[in-house]
Formats: C-alpha cells, sequence, structure tokens
C-alpha cells in the first residue's frame, strides 16, 4: 500500500514541546509521503480543531491541499 497523506496540525498556544513534536512528525512523514504541518493561531489541543471542522481560516487551504492528495492517490 501506498504512503497515506497526512497534515499534522497543532495549537499556535500550545507549548514548545507540542509545536517541536509537530513539527518532527511532519518531517519524518515528508520523507514517504506528501505531508503538511499546519498551526492554528491561538488554538490549544481541545480547540485546534475546530476551525478544521469548520474548514475556515488559513486550515481550509491546508485541508484542500490534502485532500487532493488522497483522492490523487485513490485512483
Amino acid at each position: 500500500a501506498a504512503p497515506v497523506p497526512a497534515v499534522w496540525l497543532v495549537g499556535g498556544a500550545e507549548t514548545p514541546a507540542f509545536l517541536a513534536q509537530n513539527e518532527a512528525m511532519h518531517r519524518r512523514w515528508q520523507g514517504s509521503a506528501w505531508s503538511a504541518c499546519a498551526e492554528a493561531p491561538g488554538a490549544d489541543h481541545f480547540t485546534v480543531l475546530q476551525d478544521w471542522a469548520a474548514l475556515r481560516g488559513p486550515l481550509a487551504d491546508t485541508f484542500e491541499r490534502w485532500w487532493a492528495q488522497v483522492q490523487d492517490q485513490a485512483r
């Protein structure tokens, strides 16, 4: 099976450790598949998915790019 495209999403209000972990996962995944690293300004790990679920703000563009990769891989 082909590697799965991934988006690594983190809230901008998280601790430096969370931010670094998100970046590290993105860098590791890039070696085998399409990957994007996104930060939701002002969000934490409880609220980070609110903009993503509503498809608003800069996360909407990231979602659209990710979904295009998933669709391309499914063909």
